[in-house]
């Protein structure tokens, strides 16, 4: 492919006319200045300097980007008929049925995709499958659900709304639980040791462990967190169990490595990473200092930043670790805080370094209870989301051989192997505490608290006649595309709104049928694994009409109504792996055959 560039030369002449060319690649258009000075010495020592410029037409060839070698028609996902579908993946994967269920491969409606683009997911809109539909969504307001007429199990479910606030402060929240306007809350840190001593609360009270871990990331590539020294130094200053006794008061386990347990492959608590040592804090900073010529003003200096997204929880656990820092490495670090969505973007690992903070707030939830979840898919930087911008061949050898490897026990080492290599080599975190669920609930709601998955208000019960449920979703959710949805309040409006292949039992955590019947594995003639779902034929796509207050089922052209499909499966699935849809979660699926390849474009 040829275009035409413009050339601009400039050149200075002693008593004759110089030219000369320079072209640099940049897109379109190529523009250059090219100044060449030459000085002879005429009569009298007189100088003459002539400057001209000249603009010349010239062809140069511009290379057209390679084609990809595979396309979306390669990934390993295929309709064997209108209800069985069939996954081929890179390596054997027996955890696969769990990621078959997670909201990223749930069937979607390509018409309404293809016709709203990413309007799709408003209130009028929106085409869904679950046993809620969209009711209302006032974007920083309320986002209300109503339940599905047409959902096959509707007489089983009780709650006919769900209500939902956006409250960010957990002390509005808690207030409105206690003025009986929220079913449902959690309970500020400040709280805790009155809703202890208190004879209704302490009884409402559920304290529990969830698989979740609370960690502080660093950006590994910005100074001076680029030295493993730094980062060990502010790992080690961090006393856990202080922070749990006298701040978050829920009964945490002290973290020092990533996943808690109850997940596959996950080390016992304690016995893996860095403890508290304020010593080994100081000796390790000071190391630095030394090697760099520095004293402890100057490292102030480079005003270290932590970032949290706002909520008054976060805010208390981020002043009391300041402190820590301060008072057991003497270190000032500046807080600061964004709104979730925000802080979302902010936090994407294609971020200008500049724009980045030395240090960040996030929870990691599992997807499903395998390892693979955890250090693999939030640290692997070829294949995971790798926030913490880490690039270290050998711990990305050792994750990927974790999942590949058929003996549970060499699982469960080399997960321990690699869980210890980012913890204690890398330091390229520092992990605080698991959670626990630390929530208080009125005496007319029956409901769970699942292990894994989003919260399923439809197995919820409401009492005393009341068919509402008021609830707060803490925040906006940036998005209710489920190919688009990374946290916890995407997650629950998608799990009670689509439906997946399987979801999680809500007492066991054991993987269940749910679009799905059944499932099995298999060999295809390459000797790839496979996996096969049969789904059931009666699930409705519906739409609901804020008007009217109807829900419908969808009907084609033809006015047959519409049931999801396997093709449905394939094109939820396809479109969350399609670089052109920049879903964030698209690694989830790399297990599928050329997932990877195929959302890198290559």
């Amino acid at each position: 492919m040829k275009k035409s560039l413009l050339i601009i030369f400039s050149v200075l002449v002693a008593s004759t006319m110089l030219f000369a060319a320079c072209a640099a690649p940049e897109p379109e258009k190529i523009i250059e200045t090219v100044v060449v000075t030459e000085k002879e010495t005429v009569v009298e020592t007189v100088e003459v300097e002539v400057v001209k410029t000249v603009e010349v037409e010239v062809e140069a060839e511009v290379e057209a980007p390679p084609e990809p070698e595979f396309s979306l028609d390669d990934l390993g996902v295929v309709a064997l008929d209108d209800h069985t579908v069939q996954f081929t993946l890179e390596h054997k994967a027996g955890f696969f049925p769990a990621i078959a269920g997670m909201w990223v491969a749930n069937p979607m409606p390509q018409w309404t995709i293809d016709e709203w683009a990413e309007k799709w997911t408003e209130a009028g809109l929106i085409v869904t499958n679950g046993p809620y539909a969209l009711e209302s969504w006032i974007h920083g307001g309320e986002l209300n659900l109503v339940k599905n007429p047409l959902w096959v199990n509707a007489d089983e479910v009780t709650i006919e709304r769900v209500e939902g606030a956006m409250i960010t402060e957990a002390s509005t929240a808690f207030a409105l639980y206690e003025n009986g306007d929220l079913d449902s809350t959690g309970v500020p840190l400040p709280e805790m040791d009155r809703v202890k001593a208190d004879p209704k609360l302490s009884e409402e009270l559920v304290i529990a462990p969830v698989p979740c871990t609370y960690y502080y990331g660093f950006t590994n590539t910005k100074p001076p967190f680029d030295d493993v020294r730094v980062r060990t130094a502010f790992v080690q200053a961090i006393d856990r169990q202080s922070l749990i006794d006298n701040v978050t008061k829920g009964n945490q386990i002290p973290a020092t490595s990533f996943a808690p347990p109850g997940i596959f492959g996950a080390p016992a608590p304690g016995t893996v990473g860095l403890p508290f040592d304020a010593a080994a804090a100081v000796a390790s900073l000071q190391s630095y200092l030394d090697e760099k010529g520095m004293t402890i003003e100057d490292f102030n200096a480079l005003d270290v930043t932590l970032m949290h997204n706002t909520s008054e929880g976060h805010a208390l656990i981020a002043a009391a670790i300041q402190q820590m820092w301060a008072d057991n490495l003497g270190v000032d670090v500046r807080v600061e805080n964004q709104e979730w969505k925000v802080y979302l973007t902010t936090l994407k690992n294609t971020t200008p370094l500049e724009e980045m903070p030395h240090i960040w707030r996030l929870g990691w939830c599992a997807d499903y209870p395998d390892e693979n979840n955890w250090i693999h898919e939030v640290f692997n930087s070829d294949e995971g989301a790798n926030r913490v911008r880490t690039d270290n061949a050998d711990f990305n050898a050792l994750t990927v051989a974790a999942a590949q490897a058929d003996d549970p026990a060499e699982r469960e080492a080399l997960y321990e192997q690699a869980e210890r290599m980012f913890a204690e080599e890398m330091v390229a975190y520092a992990p605080i505490y698991h959670y626990t669920t630390v929530n208080v609930t009125q005496s007319w709601l029956t409901r769970n608290f699942p292990p894994l998955g989003a919260n399923d208000f439809y197995n919820w019960i409401l009492g005393e006649g009341r068919t509402a449920l008021h609830w707060n979703w803490g925040t906006e959710p940036p998005t209710l595309d489920p190919s688009l949805a990374t946290d916890t309040t995407s997650v629950d409006v998608v799990g009670n709104t689509f439906v997946g292949l399987t979801k999680f039992d809500p007492v066991t955590g054991e993987v269940s049928p749910y679009l799905a019947t059944t499932w099995e594995s298999g060999e295809d003639a390459d000797g790839n694994q496979t996996w096969t779902f049969t789904l059931r034929e009666d699930i409705a796509w519906i739409s609901y009409d804020p008007v009217t207050g109807e829900t419908t089922q969808v009907v084609d052209a033809d006015g047959n109504p519409l049931f999801v499909t396997a093709h449905d499966v394939v094109y939820g699935v396809k479109r969350t792996v399609d670089p052109a849809t920049a879903s964030d979660y698209s690694y989830v699926l790399y297990i599928i055959k050329n997932a990877a390849p195929i959302n890198a474009g290559e």
